[in-house]
């Protein structure tokens, strides 16, 4: 088993978070047709992500395989009445 390092996310990770995203949603769209993937191209990916890490309170965690990353999961934080704080 390979031995991953951890390290928490930030906007500086985006370049290489926007292949890894784009790449899962193509493989996504082959299994599930439905999908539509109009939006799907790095410039929207990636103005995206820019615009969640500007615009909200986002937590995340990255897998680097020699300092590069391999993986990723993020949330948004959010806090409100029914729910208390939670991540999103």
């Amino acid at each position: 088993m390979k031995k991953y390092t951890y390290h928490p996310l930030d906007p500086s990770n985006i370049p290489a978070i926007t292949p890894l995203l784009f790449n899962r949603q193509l493989k996504e769209c082959e299994s599930f047709s439905f999908l539509q993937n109009d939006k799907l191209h790095i410039p929207f990916i990636q103005s995206s992500l820019e615009k969640i890490f500007k615009d909200q309170k986002i937590v995340g965690t990255g897998a680097f395989d020699n300092d590069e990353l391999v993986g990723y999961i993020f949330a948004q934080v959010k806090f409100d009445e029914t729910r208390g704080k939670h991540a999103w």
